[in-house]
């Protein structure tokens, strides 16, 4: 059997340029693109960080907070948030927690009491006199009809009964006069009597003309001693921001510097530093509802840039904003 082993040939001659398609040319120039795209991105945030300061801080306003010098119950809150006042207007009405009644005080309530079971015992002695008169029978009738002498035995049982209610009528009345006369006594006597300062109702007023800035506290409330009750905003209040940066920030701040405010619905200001304080510990706490601290232990207060800022900032009190600038 023949094998016959089949022959290669190499050749050196040019085998030509492969066809080229718009497509891959346009995945080619995409894909630099991108790659570009990602650098610059990268090349921005790390000159972000370098060269600008990012931070979070919290809108406020000078104010004053009104509490109780005692506690009790809140009965009235004559203003509300936003409403102006004037030094001296009523804030909020308290009055005394039950602990201020004494046994003094729980007495005149036992006598009106006793009144009011005197006179529903009266009643009830009233209305069976009167069931016993309409259940005699008149004597000329029963003698003029001549009717057996039953009938006239219990007239005279209800009469005799009658007569023993009359009585008991008549001392139940005396009774109750008593015991009106011991309450009008016992009154007199607490009207003349010196209470404690913590038993009497207490009005909280103004120290200051202003704004009612928010209530802390409603009507029925419960309150004790040193709650507060309510924030007040002094005509003329200075609003800032309170902006809490990183330590390794602080050599990059200094008073004066032209800061940006940027709000949470897009809108920027410009605020000027007015301080720079440092806190005893990173992570500072704020309850501000809505407000997640931020961590850093250096606090910045910018103070608006111009009239216009001011009044911009004033609409957004209490909520949380973001400070930018160059670092110096």
């Amino acid at each position: 059997m023949k094998i016959r082993n089949r022959t290669s040939y190499m050749t050196t001659l040019p085998e030509g340029v492969a066809p080229k398609s718009a497509l891959s040319r346009m995945a080619k120039w995409l894909y630099i693109v991108f790659i570009l795209t990602l650098v610059g991105y990268l090349v921005y945030l790390g000159g972000t960080r370098v060269l600008t300061i990012n931070a979070r801080g919290i809108v406020e306003i000078d104010h004053i907070s009104i509490s109780s010098s005692r506690g009790g119950m809140i009965t009235d809150i004559p203003v509300i948030a936003g409403q102006p006042v004037v030094a001296g207007d009523s804030l909020v009405t308290l009055e005394p927690s039950r602990r201020c009644r004494d046994m003094f005080d729980v007495r005149g309530d036992k006598l009106q009491f006793q009144i009011q079971m005197s006179k529903t015992k009266l009643d009830g002695l009233l209305a069976e006199l009167q069931a016993a008169k309409s259940s005699m029978v008149d004597e000329g009738i029963r003698r003029a009809l001549e009717v057996e002498r039953d009938y006239m035995r219990k007239n005279k049982k209800l009469r005799a009964n009658s007569s023993a209610l009359l009585l008991k009528i008549g001392k139940r009345k005396q009774e109750i006069k008593v015991q009106q006369r011991q309450l009008v006594k016992h009154k007199n006597q607490l009207a003349d009597r010196e209470l404690d300062e913590v038993c009497k109702s207490e009005t909280v007023t103004s120290p200051i003309s202003g704004t009612v800035l928010s209530l802390r506290k409603h009507r029925h409330e419960i309150v004790a001693r040193g709650d507060t009750l309510l924030r007040l905003m002094p005509d003329n209040a200075i609003v800032y921001v309170d902006a809490f940066l990183d330590s390794e920030d602080m050599k990059h701040v200094g008073k004066e510097m032209v800061l940006d405010v940027e709000f949470p619905d897009g809108k920027t200001t410009q605020g000027v530093v007015e301080s720079i304080k440092s806190a005893a510990q990173e992570g500072l706490t704020h309850n501000w509802s809505g407000y997640s601290p931020s961590p850093g232990n250096i606090i910045v207060r910018l103070t608006p840039r111009d009239s216009e800022s001011k009044s911009l900032w004033m609409r957004y009190l209490r909520m949380e904003v973001k400070v930018k600038g160059r670092k110096q």
